[in-house]
């Protein structure tokens, strides 16, 4: 699994990943408001403060959207970063995702990483990948979107350079 931005080590992390499960669990459904600072400052153990820099934490994530007047809404799972670790993390804890699911999650991670590496973008490695028709494809689109043929001689390199 990829490293994780917040571990869950210390009252912010544990407040970011309550919430985080939360939403991704469906418990805050998109469109739904959070309950305010101090109501979930009480309920998880920790300070307003610690709530406002979790929030911060989710809305980096694209969980959800801070508005004047309207409070902390939870977004459309559409704009959820998908990728992210955390996130990824809290979709397999909070629902029933096969191992090939997850094996085909880290594969598309892993071709997305392949095909940013040459941009500067880094992602974080995530060891040994499993390769499916469905990813390949779904790599290859990226490939040619981003400009490069999928059987080019850099494309080869990256694909080899993720399997290691």
């Amino acid at each position: 699994m990829p490293e994780r931005t917040f571990p869950g080590r210390g009252l912010h992390g544990r407040v970011i990943r309550e919430l985080g499960l939360r939403i991704v669990g469906g418990s805050l459904r998109p469109g739904g408001s959070l309950p305010n600072e101090d109501g979930l400052g009480t309920e998880l153990g920790g300070s307003g403060t610690v709530v406002r820099e979790a929030v911060k934490a989710l809305l980096a994530k694209g969980l959800v959207e801070v508005r004047p007047r309207t409070g902390t809404r939870v977004r459309p799972r559409r704009s959820w970063h998908l990728l992210d670790p955390d996130v990824m993390a809290w979709q397999f804890e909070s629902v029933e995702g096969t191992a090939q699911d997850l094996h085909e999650l880290r594969d598309v991670r892993a071709r997305l990483e392949a095909l940013r590496a040459p941009l500067g973008v880094p992602m974080p490695r995530l060891g040994v990948m499993v390769e499916t028709p469905a990813s390949a494809m779904l790599a290859d689109n990226l490939a040619r979107d981003l400009g490069v043929e999928p059987d080019s001689p850099r494309a080869r390199r990256d694909r080899g350079r993720m399997h290691r």
